[in-house]
């Protein structure tokens, strides 16, 4: 075999890598223009999450009432590198005995009775409130209670609205709080305007109802009313 033959035989492979490296580009090059579409799926993916969220709670608040519930249990469970609290209980509607459990983020004992926020349409995001019942309760009416007994009123100030949820500034005894309310008649446009709503004094934050445009010549007295004012 001559030398003039060597640079034939290198042609094939030679050929080979050419084609192999022209479709590793090929594919490399359709890899990067699937990423914008895979960052804008992410994207609306996370963004319908949250939508969705807000809409689950907003239909809650809908149909809310409320009831008194009994903590049973509560569980510390190991999730990657923290440890969450998942507290059990059980309440009854009409005669129905349900259970049901959610994660704490705040203190529950066990056994004691908290309130609950239930839905009349569905029970599967029923949750409890971190607020006690008052010994002087002793039973809720078969059918619940349409607001906390006990719950006062005030006056809010819409700081930010969006679908289906807005938060809320307000102060009861001089101490100011930070609040939301899920409800689809307020916009953008009610920002910084003021309504009034009720809210249960032992844990102001929670269980938040909010209700007609305030009077804007009206003050509310830093230990709110017991009612609304002119009803």
């Amino acid at each position: 075999m001559s030398s003039t033959d060597i640079p034939d035989l290198n042609l094939a492979p030679r050929k080979s890598n050419f084609w192999v490296n022209l479709f590793r580009l090929i594919g490399g090059l359709a890899s990067i223009a699937a990423i914008p579409t895979v960052l804008i799926i992410a994207i609306r993916s996370q963004r319908n999450y949250y939508t969705e969220g807000d809409k689950l709670r907003f239909n809650i608040e809908q149909h809310r009432k409320y009831t008194i519930g009994i903590t049973t249990d509560a569980k510390n469970v190991r999730n990657h590198n923290s440890e969450e609290t998942y507290i059990y209980f059980n309440y009854t509607i009409g005669t129905t005995k349900l259970y049901n459990s959610f994660q704490a983020h705040v203190i529950f004992k066990v056994p004691k009775r908290y309130y609950v926020i239930y839905s009349t349409e569905d029970s599967t995001h029923d949750r409890m409130l971190p607020i006690e019942v008052p010994d002087s309760i002793t039973t809720a009416p078969a059918k619940g209670w349409d607001i906390i007994p006990g719950t006062r009123y005030t006056i809010a100030t819409i700081e930010k609205a969006d679908k289906y949820k807005a938060s809320i500034d307000f102060s009861y005894n001089m101490v100011k709080y930070h609040g939301f309310v899920f409800e689809d008649f307020l916009t953008k446009d009610d920002i910084g305007k003021k309504y009034y709503i009720s809210f249960p004094p032992s844990y102001p934050e929670s269980g938040v109802s909010i209700y007609t445009v305030a009077d804007n010549s009206v003050a509310a007295p830093p230990n709110g009313w017991d009612k609304l004012p002119n009803k």
